[in-house]
């Protein structure tokens, strides 16, 4: 896949935005909803991702290969929390239009579900 550096720099926002979504709910679903059925998400990206066996570890597979891209060199694996924290979740929401949990699906990451 040829990408562009700010195709590059777009997909990496867009994949930590979903990436932080899918956290979140693991964390809140493992604290305080232990071994109670939860509700889908409202978002169909959200849900198309925890089809998939770990959606955390591929997405955060993902997040790091793009990283190495754009750094164009390998990277220490230990390095991910860095990575994430150069990002500014709020800006990135109002970059991408991101107000509700649903505005996810409006993101161009749905088109790579076939490729994960």
């Amino acid at each position: 896949m040829n990408l562009t550096k700010e195709e590059v720099e777009t997909l990496q926002e867009q994949l930590v935005l979903v990436y932080k979504v899918i956290h979140q709910n693991r964390m809140a679903n493992s604290f305080y909803f232990q071994g109670l059925e939860t509700q889908k998400s409202p978002s169909k990206l959200i849900n198309k991702l925890n089809k998939l066996e770990n959606p955390e570890e591929t997405l955060k597979a993902c997040i790091f290969e793009l990283e190495e891209i754009k750094e164009n060199k390998s990277l220490n694996k230990g390095i991910f929390n860095e990575i994430m924290e150069t990002f500014d979740i709020s800006y990135l929401n109002k970059k991408y239009g991101i107000e509700k949990t649903q505005d996810l699906d409006k993101l161009n990451v749905m088109e790579l579900l076939g490729l994960l």
